[in-house]
């Protein structure tokens, strides 16, 4: 039944010529189609020819992939050939100024100049004093711990002393932190207190690099006044650390004030009382590495 439907429909196409002509243009038009996707897939082609292989040889395509290296890291053999420019031996490590070589450096270089120009060594920090007492351990009765009673505060005094290698200690006392003007009265200080030239030692503060002191120092006060730098974060280095620990852990300890007069009053009656101690300050310079 289906192939007496197929011919019937046949004969009816072949018996019509609008029929046969449409046949015609799709057969035409598949012969094109043909022959375009020919032309396309012979373009896309990659014959085995086209490979790498070397000059007369063959075209072995597992040799081919077998050369190439599958670890990108692999150094090639002219890259082994390439040697490294020399370099120098390393040096010394780095060494914090904490290190006793380094402060003893700093110390015999300090004391040779001051030796050589015949200066006094003036030693020189900035500290402050609180209303609050610092509490250290002390004595008392069993069961009975002692208690300090204090208005909580920050008020406090501003200071700045200086310590020479013999043992003497110069401080003076103020209510409000110290800057360039108040560090040029200190020095000016030092220079009525002790005769001849100073060499003047302390840290890299801003108060102590501004234009102020420079200044001075420049109008004549570098006359008599040579000013050193320690090195920084150093703070071990200068002996007038120790002054300001015996004055506040060992002259002040435990000391409950009511104001900032009655402070500054026990401040320069505890400085009083450190002045006599002049083997106490004396070690403070030898703590520091400083050589007596």
């Amino acid at each position: 039944m289906d192939q007496s439907w197929q011919s019937a429909r046949t004969g009816s196409l072949a018996s019509s010529p609008l029929a046969g002509s449409a046949a015609q243009a799709v057969a035409g038009t598949a012969r094109t189609i043909a022959r375009v996707v020919g032309q396309r897939s012979r373009s896309l082609r990659v014959p085995g020819s086209s490979l790498d292989r070397r000059a007369g040889g063959d075209r072995d395509q597992t040799r081919v992939w077998r050369e190439l290296s599958s670890d990108p890291l692999q150094s090639s053999p002219q890259s082994d050939q390439a040697q490294c420019p020399e370099t120098g031996k390393p040096g010394q490590p780095a060494r914090c100024a904490g290190d006793p070589d380094v402060a003893r450096t700093t110390s015999g270089r300090v004391k040779k100049k001051a030796e050589e120009e015949e200066r006094t060594i003036v030693f020189v920090d900035e500290s402050a004093f609180y209303l609050l007492p610092l509490a250290v351990r002390t004595y008392a009765p069993v069961g009975q711990t002692p208690i300090l009673t204090v208005p909580l505060t920050r008020d406090h005094l501003s200071a700045i002393g200086g310590l020479t290698p013999d043992g003497r200690m110069f401080m003076r006392l103020q209510d409000h932190s110290y800057k360039g003007p108040d560090v040029v009265r200190f020095l000016q200080m030092l220079s009525r207190k002790i005769p001849g030239k100073l060499l003047v030692i302390w840290d890299g503060a801003p108060i102590h690099r501004s234009h102020v002191v420079k200044d001075f120092l420049s109008a004549g006060g570098a006359k008599r006044i040579h000013l050193e730098r320690l090195p920084a974060y150093a703070p071990e280095l200068n002996p007038q650390e120790g002054g300001w620990n015996l004055l506040k852990r060992r002259e002040l300890k435990n000391l409950c004030v009511q104001n900032l007069p009655h402070l500054a009053l026990e401040v320069r009656r505890a400085t009083e009382r450190l002045r006599h101690r002049k083997t106490t300050l004396v070690q403070c310079v030898a703590h520091a590495g400083f050589p007596l």
